[in-house]
């Protein structure tokens, strides 16, 4: 009886790790750090990319959109310690800048000092609340002069 099962010359490449055959590594004999093997490619999954570039794309866009159209930028002033010390927002003028909207600022220990509301850089005096380190309303602290 004659056997027609033909043999195809292409060898079977396995990828279980395993598996490997040694002789057919590079002089270097390993993969690398990378654990790729010479000739063979990362995985340069574009889900994964998608997943890191969209958040950043969009952060521009938002801040690109804050400097461009409306010219308001958020600011955040910090004591040496971290806290923030100031928080509030900006308004470009021309190469100028000028507070506007809501401001707060902060004690040391992270409580609120003052609120109100700047407009055209100038601080409207009836919309500011202020409170001591433990967190008591007092009222507007009188400026001391020399």
């Amino acid at each position: 009886m004659q056997n027609n099962a033909r043999h195809d010359p292409v060898s079977y490449v396995s990828t279980d790790p395993l598996s490997r055959d040694d002789s057919q590594d590079s002089p270097a004999g390993a993969a690398g750090v990378s654990g790729v093997a010479d000739g063979e490619s990362a995985d340069r999954s574009p889900t994964r990319l998608v997943v890191i570039l969209v958040p950043i794309l969009i952060v521009a866009l938002y801040f690109g959109y804050l400097w461009f159209v409306s010219g308001v930028l958020p600011v955040v002033e910090r004591f040496p310690n971290g806290k923030p010390q100031t928080t509030g927002y900006v308004k470009r003028h021309g190469v100028r800048y000028e507070r506007t909207g809501r401001w707060t600022i902060y004690h040391p220990n992270g409580g609120r000092a003052a609120e109100g509301m700047y407009e055209q850089g100038r601080k409207l005096p009836e919309s500011w609340h202020y409170w001591d380190e433990s967190g008591r309303e007092i009222p507007e602290p009188q400026a001391t002069q020399p």
